[in-house]
């Protein structure tokens, strides 16, 4: 009994595991000028070659140290960093029109470039296509050319309503903000409207503006490239965000919620630092003692100040960047803080970086994150016991770290949930106002204007942040919340990619709502509401009829009997 049982377990298994043995071939599509967007999109294609597939990436960072399976196809020459300080002075209208022009353009620059060439010269074949699901969609042309292999859509921020459109998704804007407003699930009716006319005003501008133009692209490319069909034929997205750090929301079962997948189980060392005027150090040369030196002796604690990697301090204006660097010096807590400029102000107690792991700073070297790590149950019950148990009564990070001041990037707001370190968020543009209104809403920060702040605001606000604990037990608890999930985000991706690849041809996660139009999805209730308008107007006109029919019988009535009595 024990040998039958054996050998079934044997069998299972090799059934399962068989599809493994040469892996998937997967092309990996992430076109974005942004190491923020690039980080968790390259942290799940060397996930998927580690795991055995067989990995083609085109991107603008390229892997600093090659990997089995996994093979880059190098567009670093369109990677450009841009001044992005003045988009805060732009509506959400504007910049999502700007985005979609310059990702056309990009995307026509990267598409005919030479490395394309050479990759489609190798002749290759894939069994799916993992596309970072932006506004990049001449790429689609590389669909039809590989003869439309499983499409898989990849987001590093939040859903975004032509996304959800592309899997029929429900994505109702009354009750869902859109993440580029700062907006709650508690919207007010003024919100809503706004939500409402910015969601529909998206969709209309995507449909008939932003597609056509890169349909044109990708028929230079590709001739006759069915670019809507594809858009609409997707089986599986990968949202890289939670609703834990946004807001619950109805998805369907082929539309995933991961986050923080750029957290690894190692983290990097800190790095010696790179004071201004030096040139910068490769990671590999860098002394960890000096930034761990600086954090460790920070008595009175430490600050950790970063724009992410789409913004830099030294592109601020001279007033806010002034006042930010007389309130900081004047802080009793040490300051480190990223800044790649000369900065002619200097104080004691702010150390400057060019550039710093950041990860590094916001964990101990003695740390391991448990949300990418190996699964088992055996570990999930442990992992479990010891988030609960201990995130509420220890500080994740360097014990010194006592606040980050931040943008409000979603990979930025992950790691400091992650890590435990309460926040003072500076938005600018995009989704880092969403991010901010969810960092009050949560109660683990609080927010700075940076056109309107002054020396006295800034103070006031890190030492709230610091001295009132609040923010650091609500950041605890959400933290543990956050790490509180059966399967880790990772394995929940790659789990997913699999399932869709090993039954490409299965309908069994199409939602039927995808593939009907607007006039079918409406029809029922319009022929309901023809139905209820015609009855109405036909009791209307009963009534109408019943009225002037007693009103004239009761005027000949009256008639007969006046002239009776005459």
């Amino acid at each position: 009994m024990n040998i039958v049982l054996i050998l079934s377990i044997i069998l299972i298994i090799s059934r399962e595991c068989s599809f493994l043995v040469d892996g998937f071939r997967i092309l990996g599509i992430c076109p974005s000028t942004s190491y923020s967007h690039q980080q968790p999109f390259q942290a799940l294609m060397k996930a998927l070659a580690t795991r055995g597939h067989n990995v083609t990436v085109i991107s603008t960072i390229p892997l600093k140290k090659s990997l089995q399976n996994y093979e880059d196809v190098d567009l670093s020459f369109t990677y450009r960093k841009n001044d992005c300080t003045g988009l805060r002075h732009m509506d959400a209208y504007e910049i999502l029109t700007k985005n979609m022009k310059e990702a056309n353009d990009l995307c026509a620059e990267q598409l005919f470039s030479e490395q394309i060439m050479e990759l489609l010269k190798k002749n290759k074949t894939f069994d799916a296509i993992i596309i970072e699901q932006l506004w990049y969609h001449c790429y689609y042309s590389l669909v039809k050319h590989y003869n439309y292999p499983v499409l898989i859509g990849f987001l590093s921020v939040g859903n975004l309503p032509y996304v959800m459109d592309s899997i029929g998704n429900p994505d109702d804007p009354m009750l869902n903000p859109d993440m580029a407003y700062p907006f709650t699930n508690r919207m007010s009716m003024e919100e809503r409207i706004w939500n409402i006319l910015y969601t529909s005003w998206t969709r209309i501008y995507y449909r008939y503006y932003h597609l056509p133009k890169a349909q044109r692209i990708a028929n230079k490319f590709v001739p006759e490239t069915p670019l809507y069909d594809i858009d609409r034929n997707f089986s599986l997205i990968i949202l890289g965000n939670n609703h834990v750090l946004g807001y619950p929301k109805p998805l369907l079962p082929n539309v995933i919620e991961v986050h923080s997948l750029q957290i690894t189980e190692q983290t990097e060392s800190l790095p010696k630092v790179t004071t201004v005027g030096e040139s910068l150090p490769t990671a590999q040369h860098c002394d960890a003692k000096d930034i761990r030196e600086f954090l460790d002796d920070a008595v009175n604690g430490a600050i950790y100040f970063s724009l992410g990697s789409n913004l830099q301090t030294h592109q601020l204006p001279s007033d806010p960047l002034t006042v930010l660097c007389n309130a900081l010096g004047s802080l009793k807590q040490r300051v480190l803080w990223k800044h790649a400029g000369d900065m002619a102000i200097q104080s004691s107690n702010i150390k400057f970086v060019k550039w710093v792991p950041q990860q590094a700073v916001l964990a101990p070297s003695n740390f391991h994150p448990l949300s990418n790590s190996s699964w088992s149950f055996e570990r999930s019950v442990n992992v479990r016991k010891q988030t609960i148990g201990k995130a509420l009564l220890s500080h994740a990070a360097h014990p010194k770290v006592m606040a980050y001041m931040m943008q409000g990037g979603l990979q930025s707001l992950q790691e400091a949930v992650h890590y435990s370190v309460p926040l003072v968020v500076i938005p600018f543009f995009g989704d880092q106002h969403f991010n901010a209104k969810k960092v009050l809403d949560a109660g683990i920060g609080l927010t700075l204007n940076i056109d309107t702040m002054t020396e006295e605001l800034i103070v006031r606000t890190i030492t709230e942040v610091v001295e009132n604990k609040t923010y650091s037990h609500n950041i605890k608890l959400i933290s543990a919340i956050l790490k509180d999930e059966l399967v880790p985000p990772m394995e929940k991706a790659i789990w997913n990619i699999e399932h869709v690849l090993k039954f490409p041809n299965s309908k069994h996660l199409r939602y039927h709502a995808r593939d009907m139009s607007w006039i079918d999805y409406y029809s029922t209730i319009l022929l309901i509401l023809l139905i209820l308008t015609i009855l109405i107007f036909i009791f209307c006109a009963c009534v109408v009829v019943v009225r002037k029919t007693a009103q004239s019988c009761l005027y000949s009535h009256m008639k007969r009997c006046k002239s009776k009595k005459n």
